[in-house]
């Protein structure tokens, strides 16, 4: 049977009768079962007797219902409703249109004691029959057969005042056809399609999703087989979610919105200083600290996390409110010049306010653009300070300009502010084996010869080959591995009962870790220079890293040696605006507790941190090099320094960190313009005209 656009009449014919009344009455007043556990709670083992105990799991259903039929249902909780504690507010999208001109037209407020029920709820329902459960249920229909199922159906309080009005926007009430359900109606003035295809095969594909060893035919129908996996899947949700790789904006909704993605925000408001609980639920104390840090940062307050939102709070890139991955931006700390961004096509496309009081990678990013002006000689911390605030002042004095300090739209745009900052490329000839192996005194030269190079590579390939995100990455392999060689997690009490299977401790940890089976917890144990830990985290990486399913198959890839550095670089990509501003402040315990979520290794982290810094100091900072044209090019942030200063000047060049053709000639241009020896070698009096 596939989805296609059906006679509602007909539709209704195919449904069985359930006994609603006896429903709604338990729905409305029975106990919400907590299901915050470490162990998952299976569908057939969940206690009580209201739907809502599986709205995690629901929720997932539904989206995933969308990706495979877009806009199939949508959610009516922005209508004027009130729903009962169980009613999960989604219609398809004409029976929403109607409904909210039925409950315009009357002016008032609509109670709701039932609408859509996924097929988690009406098997959980239907496990129930007959007494079961001790819920007092009678007749319940089989997954698939409730017409609750439809999309179309409402049962609504006060149904006789509310019947003119719904039967005059295509609403057929079936009190008159079913005396023991007066307040039910259906959907039957316009396109209705018959959903539950898209349904089931929805669930199916959730499951095999997260039992890759205990696949289904995806091929949207009910049977003993789809009834079993529904049965045994988590009341909270699966681990791998459907949202992963779409994510959804996140925002208070009744039912409130659960899923590790709400977690995750939690997590990083807390990092944010907020006083809450990651809990996974976003109810109205989240509402209110994203809208608190939301301020913060200099977005509009409104408690919706959207793709900017989730940019700045994670610290991750999202270019648009759309249901896109959200990555990470790039930023360098150490103040390099930089070359002008390209300006966006229209001023008004710039959205973004940056004031002082704020912190994060757009900071970052405009006090780059200011020393490039001349006008910031800071360092680029993404902190708007006084400092910060005097050089947009400056700034925008120089461009005829309010000079009130605050970089809005206008100001941005003549800075040539830009979206996303330039990637940046490891200097090798500062990072070489001989500096690397004074970080990690004791640790075989060999080990560091076999691996650094593949860190190396990974680092620049995400963007992340700067000093201090370079330093970042090596202070977390000595902290982890101690000696640059990714590793597995070796047993101990925190993973292990005495006595016990090796990493049963990790077992069902399906929330946190995705593991659901017997023996994930070995199978999926720490591996790496990052401890890459968890079914949920082996999937996720496998498949950003273009591996399929690879790593959830052959785990131990994981210690591969350029798959372990691509580990390291996606896990530090994904936590680099909060690190950088860490590492900035020298708060080198934030810094660590974004990767490890608490103090291990914490001192080895900062010896090797800060012991690369001492090495590096004379280099990076104050002395460069002399630059010249070579086989390989030279690369690296004097590179890009001096072709920043070259194209400030008028000289044509790109600012790619690459000491290549093209940045010789316009070394031998810039000389010949103030009269030096034109041989295109960067040396102390080419450095000094340069004003470097």
């Amino acid at each position: 049977m596939e989805d296609l656009t059906v006679d509602p009449e007909t539709l209704l014919q195919d449904f069985e009768f359930e006994s609603e009344a006896e429903i709604n009455q338990v729905e409305a007043t029975a106990e919400i079962v907590s299901t915050r556990s470490l162990t998952p709670v299976p569908l057939a083992s969940a206690a009580g007797c209201s739907t809502a105990i599986a709205n995690g799991l629901s929720q997932q259903l539904i989206y995933q219902m969308n990706l495979l039929s877009p806009n199939i249902m949508v959610s009516f909780d922005d209508l004027n409703v009130q729903l009962d504690q169980a009613a999960f507010p989604f219609l398809q999208p004409d029976a929403k249109e109607s409904l909210r001109k039925a409950i315009a037209d009357r002016g008032q407020p609509m109670k709701i004691s039932s609408g859509y029920r996924t097929i988690a709820q009406q098997l959980f329902l239907y496990n129930r029959r007959n007494g079961g459960g001790g819920c007092g249920l009678t007749d319940v229909a089989k997954p698939g057969k409730s017409n609750h199922q439809s999309g179309i159906a409402l049962d609504v309080h006060d149904h006789q005042a509310w019947c003119p009005y719904l039967e005059r926007y295509g609403w057929k009430w079936l009190g008159a056809r079913m005396p023991s359900d007066p307040w039910h109606f259906d959907y039957v003035g316009g396109r209705v399609v018959d959903i539950r295809t898209t349904a089931v095969k929805a669930f199916q594909q959730l499951w095999n999703k997260n039992n890759p060893g205990d696949k289904i035919s995806e091929d949207g129908q009910w049977g003993d087989q789809t009834q079993s996996r529904l049965n045994k899947s988590p009341v909270r949700g699966f681990a791998i979610a459907p949202w992963d790789a779409n994510p959804r904006t996140l925002k208070l909704s009744r039912p409130s919105m659960q899923g590790s993605d709400v977690q995750k925000l939690q997590r990083a408001l807390i990092e944010h200083g907020e006083d809450i609980t990651s809990d996974g639920d976003f109810g109205p104390g989240t509402e209110a600290a994203l809208k608190r840090v939301q301020e913060k940062l200099g977005l509009t307050p409104d408690g919706v996390a959207g793709s900017q939102t989730l940019a700045q709070v994670l610290g991750q890139q999202g270019a648009t409110e759309t249901n896109k991955p959200v990555t990470s931006d790039v930023l360098e700390i150490t103040p390099p010049l930089a070359s002008k961004p390209e300006v966006p096509a229209q001023a008004e496309a710039i959205s973004t306010t940056l004031k002082e009081g704020q912190v994060g990678l757009e900071v970052a990013e405009m006090q780059t653009l200011l020393a490039s002006k001349g006008c910031y000689a800071g360092e680029c911390d993404g902190d708007f300070g006084p400092k910060t605030k005097a050089a947009v002042e400056a700034f925008q004095r120089q461009a005829g300009l309010t000079a009130d300090g605050v970089a809005g739209p206008q100001t941005l745009s003549a800075l040539g502010y830009a979206y996303k900052a330039s990637p940046r490329t490891v200097d090798t000839g500062l990072f070489a084996v001989d500096l690397v192996a004074q970080i990690f005194q004791g640790t075989p030269r060999a080990n560091i010869e076999t691996y650094l190079p593949p860190v190396l590579r990974a680092l620049e390939k995400v963007g992340l080959g700067d000093r201090d995100m370079v330093l970042m990455a090596l202070g977390t392999i000595r902290a982890e591995t101690g000696s640059f060689v990714p590793i597995s997690e070796y047993q101990s009490k925190w993973n292990t009962e005495d006595g016990g299977r090796p990493f049963g401790k990790y077992d069902f940890r399906l929330e946190d870790l995705g593991n659901n089976a017997v023996g994930d917890g070995d199978k999926y144990k720490g591996r790496g220079f990052v401890q890459l830990t968890g079914k949920h985290n082996y999937g996720k990486f496998s498949a950003e890293l273009g591996l399929g399913d690879r790593l959830l198959n052959e785990p131990d890839l994981a210690n591969d040696p350029q798959i372990a550095a691509d580990l390291l670089a996606l896990f530090l990509k994904s936590k680099e605006s909060p690190t950088r501003v860490a590492l900035a402040r020298k708060d080198y315990a934030k810094a660590r507790r974004f990767v490890n979520g608490g103090h291990h290794g914490l001192d080895a982290f900062t010896q090797a941190f800060t012991t690369g810094l001492a090495l590096l100091k004379g280099n990076v900072a104050t002395t460069c090099p002399t630059l010249q044209l070579t086989t390989p090019n030279m690369q690296g942030e004097w590179v890009r320094k001096v072709q920043a200063a070259l194209k400030a000047d008028g000289i044509a060049v790109t600012v790619d960190a690459v000491f290549g053709p093209g940045t010789k000639r316009a070394v031998e241009e810039f000389q010949q313009k103030y009269g030096l020896v034109a041989d295109g070698v960067v040396g102390p009096k080419t450095l000094e005209k340069l004003g470097i």
